[in-house]
């Protein structure tokens, strides 16, 4: 059952440790006795007090809401200043100094107690379960609606390449802002091009594409051992002095010069051959040509063998 106002409560006091009880109504009368206002609920002005107000006796604070009209007030209730009547959603505060209830007019239908909500599309209001609990919700926005929005849009929402785009996201400034510019580069250049990009099909990353709309810049890479890009060529100056770098590349004509400047006839190339050197025996050597295929052979009446004993007897000599 609900806590009523004569139950009690047992308390020890910490001056001698004895027990001792207080009421629920005494309690509340020393917690709540001070200056504040405590709201207590709707009386009707017209009715005795006894059976609607708790506690009872009221205590200083008390406030009621007037539930109707009284054109002459109950005498059960001691009103200050002898007022005899009340409105509809006045207010009375017991004032336990005076030991009256002070009337706070407040017109008729001007406050008190909620006792409706009643929701504007496209707010709505279902109160079917539990009238004290009413749960508030606003319908979604759509194209014919007025209503809350479900969610904003992200980036991959607006993309041009999305076939599937939501009916049920909102664009916001920044999404937005990106589309305007886009406009604004074709309105300065009608018919211009839209964006650019590149496949790079090659795989190579040799250009640098940076914006791809409106003012773009388009960069070729320098080549270098690591990355593809442009070159220059080499000139005479570079070629003689050997200088390294992608701006000091050779084309064909530079290596055609290199190219002729080698012998075609011979497996080696050898120019020309001939005999001759310091502590040499002239004619030693028999060549044969002095350029392209060369055959070079020792004479023999100028070659000792390694193996003496591979010499004929001379004894066999003639």
């Amino acid at each position: 059952m609900a806590l009523q106002s004569t139950d009690l409560f047992v308390v020890q006091s910490q001056s001698n440790k004895e027990l001792y009880k207080i009421s629920v109504n005494d309690l509340a009368a020393k917690i709540e006795g001070g200056s504040g206002v405590n709201f207590r609920g709707a009386v009707d002005l017209n009715q005795p007090r006894v059976g609607q107000i708790d506690p009872n006796p009221s205590i200083n604070g008390d406030m009621y809401i007037v539930e109707s009209d009284a054109v002459a007030i109950n005498a059960d209730w001691t009103m200050a200043d002898s007022v005899t009547s009340a409105s509809k959603d006045d207010r009375i505060i017991y004032d336990a100094d005076d030991g009256n209830y002070i009337l706070i007019t407040g017109g008729a239908g001007s406050g008190g107690t909620l006792v409706e909500i009643i929701g504007t599309d496209p707010i709505q209001v279902d109160d079917g379960a539990d009238a004290t609990r009413p749960v508030i919700s606003i319908d979604e926005a759509s194209t014919t609606e007025s209503g809350a929005v479900k969610r904003l849009a992200t980036a991959a929402d607006v993309t041009a390449s999305n076939d599937a785009a939501p009916s049920d996201a909102v664009v916001t400034a920044d999404l937005l802002n990106a589309t305007n510019k886009l406009v604004n580069d074709l309105t300065l250049a009608p018919g211009g091009v839209l964006s650019v990009g590149s496949d790079d099909v090659n795989s190579n990353d040799a250009l640098t594409i940076n914006p791809t709309t409106g003012a773009v810049k388009i960069e070729i890479n320098t080549a270098s051992d690591s990355t593809f890009g442009v070159t220059g060529l080499a000139d005479a100056a570079a070629i003689s002095a050997g200088t390294a770098g992608p701006a000091n590349v050779v084309d064909a004509s530079h290596l055609k010069a290199v190219s002729d400047s080698i012998p075609t006839t011979g497996d080696f190339g050898i120019m020309s051959i001939t005999e001759g050197g310091a502590d040499t025996v002239a004619g030693a050597l028999n060549i044969q040509n002095t350029s392209g295929d060369v055959t070079i052979g020792v004479d023999d009446s100028t070659f000792v063998p390694a193996d003496f004993d591979s010499l004929p007897d001379i004894s066999t000599a003639p």
